[in-house]
Formats: structure tokens, sequence, C-alpha cells
């Protein structure tokens, strides 16, 4: 997924839909790895004094390669085995790493809807 426009605007339904849960003061900061065969990487960082703001990394062959770039430990190994559809999720304290696949319905207000829901659910609630 390499249309920045259609990526900011899913991160920006997401961090609206977000920001509601956490307390006041708690900022999102997205990095988006984009891959140019499957979709996309959004690495979300949050925290007290932690700015609302997003960048973009350079373009990666496939999600796999772009994975392998950060610090996580949920997947190891040679991850050019691995096939992401549909949005995968990887939760940490104070980091969110989402693994979205270049389907136009991934994308939409609705999926960030869905995605906000489907961490709460996986994660316990939000405790920031």
């Amino acid at each position: 997924m390499t249309n920045r426009k259609t990526i900011q605007q899913y991160v920006n339904n997401f961090r609206r839909r977000f920001s509601r849960l956490l307390k006041p003061g708690i900022g999102l900061s997205c990095r988006v790895l984009m891959a140019k065969a499957d979709g996309a990487i959004i690495e979300i960082t949050m925290g007290a004094g932690i700015a609302n703001r997003d960048t973009y990394s350079r373009v990666f062959p496939t999600i796999a390669d772009g994975l392998a770039t950060i610090e996580q430990k949920a997947f190891g190994g040679n991850l050019n085995g691995f096939v992401f559809k549909g949005t995968n999720m990887v939760l940490e304290p104070n980091r969110m790493i989402l693994l979205k696949d270049d389907t136009p319905p991934e994308w939409s207000d609705d999926a960030a809807e869905r995605d906000v829901e489907n961490i709460i659910h996986r994660g316990g609630g939000v405790k920031s």
C-alpha cells in the first residue's frame, strides 16, 4: 500500500476514535512503513508527553521486510514466509503495531472503528 492519502485518512480516523479513550495529555505517535506488494505497517507509540504526529519511512518491498526493521517479539526468524491478510495486531504496554493488507476495506473509517474495538477487547482496556 503506497497510497499515502488513504493511509493518512485511516491514521486520522484511528487517532480520532482511539484518543477519546485516553486520559488528557496522552499522545499517539504513528510511524508508517509502506510496502509495495502487500500493505503497510502502522507502529503507534502512546504515552504522556508524546506528540500527536505521523512519520513515514521508506517504502519496503513487502510487509515482512518492513517488519524486520521494527524491534518486536511477536514474530521472529525468517519473516519472508509470513503472509499477512486483513489486520494483524501486536499489542505491547505503550505500543501497538498494526499490519494491514492492501485491500480497500482495511483502510476505511469502519476499519478504524473495528480496529480500535479489537484493541480494547484484546488489550483488556486502555490503561494509559
